[in-house]
């Protein structure tokens, strides 16, 4: 089943891949299905038809090698099927371009992840590289990790506090966001420095909004009390 959410990965069938990416000739492009890997899902851009019905709004990242472009494309939903490979942390830690310290910082986010039975969802040049093999990662590439939370289920306050921690030890600046129930996501420093008045920017596939940081952290029996 197709889950449509930001940052989702998702597979088109190569066949009608083809037809999709007609316009953009470069070889790396059109071979991309065939290879099975995936593109992902972003928001829909408000000059696109059939937003919410059988078209999915997908993106596709280049490699620095193509030029870093950033493609756009519209897919079929009964042709997508989502990309289920794992790459965390073994293949993120063993992809081109990744380096000793980085390495070491994989290991430090690993445990961390442990530490609170997360699974942080790589994105970003990091995750490409590691679904691609291709050289995505350069030296100033920042780590960037989703981290999917409920804070009914965890201690949403120790970790942050943790990842705070945790951040300031890497050798590398770590990026990505926190991303709560309903696919509401907010990037973690905007979030570990908010106060309890604070609004916070929300994003989701539908689009950005403000809402308070409190809110966002309680657990949802303390939203409905």
């Amino acid at each position: 089943m197709i889950t449509l959410r930001r940052h989702a990965l998702l597979v088109v069938e190569p066949r009608v891949w083809l037809a999709v990416a007609a316009a953009q000739p470069e070889a790396l492009v059109q071979c991309w299905a065939a290879q099975g890997w995936p593109l992902i899902v972003r928001r829909p851009y408000p000059s696109e038809p059939d937003l919410t019905g059988r078209l999915v709004p997908l993106g596709l990242p280049l490699p620095p090698t193509e030029g870093k472009r950033r493609l756009s494309f519209q897919a079929p939903i009964e042709a997508l099927r989502p990309f289920t490979t794992s790459v965390w942390p073994q293949v993120v830690a063993t992809q081109s371009g990744m380096t000793a310290p980085r390495q070491a910082d994989i290991k430090r986010l690993d445990a961390l992840a442990q530490r609170h039975h997360l699974t942080p969802e790589p994105t970003g040049s990091l995750l490409w590289g590691a679904v691609t093999g291709l050289p995505y990662l350069s030296p100033t590439s920042d780590i960037d990790l989703l981290w999917r939370v409920d804070p009914s289920c965890l201690d949403i306050h120790a970790f942050l506090a943790d990842l705070e921690q945790t951040a300031a030890t890497l050798n590398t600046r770590l990026d990505g966001e926190i991303i709560f129930p309903g696919d509401r996501a907010v990037q973690w420093h905007e979030l570990v420095s908010a106060t309890p008045g604070d609004e916070v920017l929300v994003k989701s596939f539908t689009g950005l909004s403000l809402a308070p940081a409190q809110t966002l952290l309680s657990p949802a029996q303390d939203r409905t009390a």
